[in-house]
């Protein structure tokens, strides 16, 4: 079973995790642009962007998790446990596409963000040691974004429902931008499930969205 710490489980309707959802960043200048005009630049990828649900439109059961010492969680963060802590599952690093590896732990998706100090309390003054979190078990699902090395491959055209892929977070090489993917790749680092090609994106759009569903075996308690 996953921990819920004692604490009372909210139920939450479709939640997005990040500030502002329906954007996009054009890599070369760093501009916002409005998601209305649903063209994708070579240099141009979605970042930040994720939506959590419950799968057949329940609700998400929501928790406030207490937070690991000396680290920060960005909201829209997918989360792990360490001694019971909640704590980045995957850590970020400029310029790359870091994979979660086939059993990650992953226990929720963060509605929050946080710095702690070594005491596990937040730096900025006040005095929060948790914060709410979306929790990952079997009827979880998220939209994230599809990443590949060659852009014109990044697309739905090129993954299937019903095949586990590779995921992982991407980060841009020198802006503060991120945003969690799957790769068009499968084998022995493939923890999601893609359930459904979000309309979000047409078929041969670079960068796209899709569904997925963490497999049992990369999420915790599984």
């Amino acid at each position: 079973m996953i921990p819920r710490f004692n604490l009372k489980v909210r139920k939450t309707n479709e939640i997005n995790t990040h500030f502002n959802p329906f954007s996009e960043r054009d890599l070369s200048s760093g501009r916002t642009k409005s998601k209305n005009n649903m063209s994708i630049l070579a240099n141009q990828i979605k970042f930040g962007y994720s939506q959590i649900r419950r799968k057949g439109g329940g609700t998400v059961d929501q928790v406030d998790a207490p937070v690991a010492a000396n680290v920060t969680i960005q909201k829209g963060d997918w989360l792990k446990l360490a001694s019971g802590l909640v704590t980045p599952a995957i850590t970020k690093v400029a310029g790359a596409f870091t994979l979660a590896g086939a059993t990650p732990g992953l226990y929720a998706v963060a509605l929050g963000s946080i710095t702690t100090n070594a005491s596990g309390v937040a730096t900025d003054g006040s005095g929060r040691t948790t914060i709410p979190v979306g929790l990952l078990n079997d009827d979880t699902e998220a939209m994230v974004g599809i990443w590949n090395t060659t852009n014109t491959n990044a697309t739905q055209a090129n993954v299937n429902v019903g095949t586990t892929y590779d995921f992982g977070v991407f980060m841009h090489a020198t802006l503060p931008l991120w945003g969690y993917m799957v790769g068009t790749t499968t084998g022995a680092n493939a923890p999601a499930s893609l359930v459904e090609k979000s309309p979000e994106s047409g078929s041969n759009e670079q960068y796209g969205f899709v569904w997925v569903k963490p497999v049992a075996a990369a999420r915790v308690g599984a």
